[in-house]
């Protein structure tokens, strides 16, 4: 395959759009202040827990392979530095937050 044929093969592929079918439960969300992850030669695991008072409740399971597991790094480091660049460092967010 030549180079043209694999630039209009990617420009179609952008082009298209898939369309994400979200469960109501899924789409709401659910909030997490403590992550754990785990990990085998094979995957990764994050679990994502709520903390209360005396209780600690596991809200959700992510289950990556190693090569995603990178991407989503990348991923979640790219976006911390967007965000501390528009509402400052995450070390000062509770200070921030209590000041308004």
């Amino acid at each position: 395959m030549d180079n043209q044929h694999k630039k209009t093969n990617l420009k179609n592929a952008k082009q298209e759009e898939e369309k994400i079918l979200i469960h109501p439960e899924v789409h709401k969300g659910v909030y997490s202040n403590v992550a754990v992850l785990h990990h085998t030669q094979e995957e990764f695991m994050i679990d994502f827990l709520f903390r209360s008072p005396g209780q600690l409740q596991m809200v959700s399971r992510v289950i990556l392979s190693p090569e995603h597991m990178k991407r989503f790094g990348k991923a979640v480091e790219n976006n911390l530095k967007k965000y501390e660049q528009t509402y400052g460092d995450t070390k000062n967010i509770r200070k921030r937050l209590r000041s308004k």
